[in-house]
């Protein structure tokens, strides 16, 4: 994800337009109105996946009812990422990955209840 609106124009001030020019073009609530639209669409899209009952899950030996529990900690990790852009701290997304033990712990969540909903 990229750095909230108000990160961008509290590092680069002035020096907007110097940095990339198509700055000037995007006022800071039309990328924060993106951001959600963005994360909004991804959750939607992710619940769609998880509650299609005619896919690859429905196959025997699958607990869909914990793949669909999978959910969770993807709007939490949203969420999360979201309150961390919101307070200026989410410039590199590799960055912000290898270092939030919270966005870690969000991801280790889902990767158990998929892992349990597939082999378990």
């Amino acid at each position: 994800m990229c750095p909230s609106p108000n990160v961008v124009a509290v590092r680069l001030g002035n020096d907007q337009v110097a940095h990339r020019s198509a700055l000037v073009e995007f006022s800071p609530s039309l990328l924060r109105s993106t951001l959600v639209l963005c994360a909004s669409v991804t959750i939607t899209g992710y619940c769609l996946w998880a509650f299609e009952r005619d896919s690859l899950l429905s196959k025997p030996g699958y607990h869909v009812v914990l793949i669909q529990l999978t959910i969770i900690p993807i709007i939490l990790g949203v969420l999360h990422v979201l309150r961390l852009l919101d307070a200026g701290r989410g410039g590199a997304p590799v960055d912000l990955a290898l270092s939030d033990w919270g966005l870690q712990g969000f991801g280790l969540l889902w990767l158990a209840l998929m892992a349990a909903g597939l082999y378990g």
